[in-house]
């Protein structure tokens, strides 16, 4: 009787076997497929309107909170769509999520519990926005 070699003996499994672990991997790869679709991550979402407790349910504890004191009536950058809207000594509140091409920036004003403006930095500063 031959041995059978490694190549061989993969064809020799019985047709059920196959046919078992063939439905396995379609069942994992939809499965993932369903879970990359149904929550694209933080940086392909669009948070503007969602509250604070909205972003920590889908996404977590944010990664840094910075604050960021108004002291000129001027400034450059995505925060100039509101800077108006806050006074002179007032602080917007800027929550900051990590992924692995970069960083999400969500903007809340002093009165608002509702991300106002959003922004993404990407690690490759050449697809940053230019302001």
């Amino acid at each position: 009787m031959k041995a059978l070699t490694k190549q061989e003996s993969a064809l020799e499994l019985k047709p059920d076997t196959l046919c078992t672990t063939f439905r396995w991997g379609v069942l994992v790869l939809l499965t993932l497929l369903t879970f990359s679709c149904a929550n694209p991550g933080i940086k392909q979402q669009n948070c503007i309107g969602l509250n604070k407790s909205e972003i920590m349910k889908r996404f977590g504890e944010p990664d840094d909170i910075q604050h960021q004191k108004k002291t000129s009536s001027y400034i450059h950058g995505p925060m100039e769509a509101f800077w108006d809207e806050i006074q002179l000594g007032e602080s917007i509140e800027i929550w900051i999520f990590s992924v692995p091409e970069g960083e999400k920036w969500l903007y809340y004003l002093p009165s608002n519990q509702v991300v106002v403006e959003e922004m993404f930095w990407d690690q490759d500063p050449s697809k940053n926005p230019v302001f």
